[in-house]
């Protein structure tokens, strides 16, 4: 079976809200009931979004990396303030995006979403100095590291860049 991910950002929970009693939310739940084998939903806290030259139409051609860590008891203090202090200084021309989220009912498990120019900006990123640097802190921190890619099949935006 195909895996498909539908990432959605919202201002605060209000609007969540909103959109999932709304009348296309409900159409969309009753097409996709038809094609999707299951679906499951996790409420995340922002912990850390940096963003820089990311505009609705780079989305198209962007390169999306996911990663799932599960940290090591008593290490999500540290945790955040490390993805914090390497996120914002890895943002740049090819590095649009930096999101850092912990799982609402599970603050040990947290997801990083990346979005990149392309794969080349993702790998020259993964060899910078300051990707060794945050790697080499974050190992005494992390019990499980899952990361992977997205191919971007459609975007939609009304966020104001």
């Amino acid at each position: 079976p195909e895996l498909f991910y539908l990432l959605e950002f919202y201002k605060d929970e209000a609007v969540y809200k909103k959109h999932v009693a709304s009348a296309h939310y409900k159409k969309f739940t009753s097409a996709s009931a038809e094609i999707l084998a299951s679906k499951k939903a996790i409420s995340l806290k922002k912990r850390a979004a940096f963003s820089k030259n990311l505009t609705p139409e780079r989305l198209k051609d962007a390169y999306f990396h996911i990663t799932n860590l599960s940290l090591l008891a008593k290490s999500d203090a540290k945790f955040e303030k490390l993805v914090k202090k390497y996120m914002q200084k890895s943002v740049d021309e090819g590095a649009y995006v930096q999101f850092a989220f912990s799982q609402k009912d599970a603050p040990n498990k947290w997801v990083l979403v990346e979005i990149y120019k392309d794969e080349a900006s993702f790998e020259s990123y993964r060899h910078s100095e300051n990707y060794k640097a945050y790697a080499k802190e974050r190992a005494g921190l992390i019990d499980e590291f899952d990361g992977f890619a997205l191919k971007n099949e459609t975007s939609f935006s009304k966020v104001k860049f």
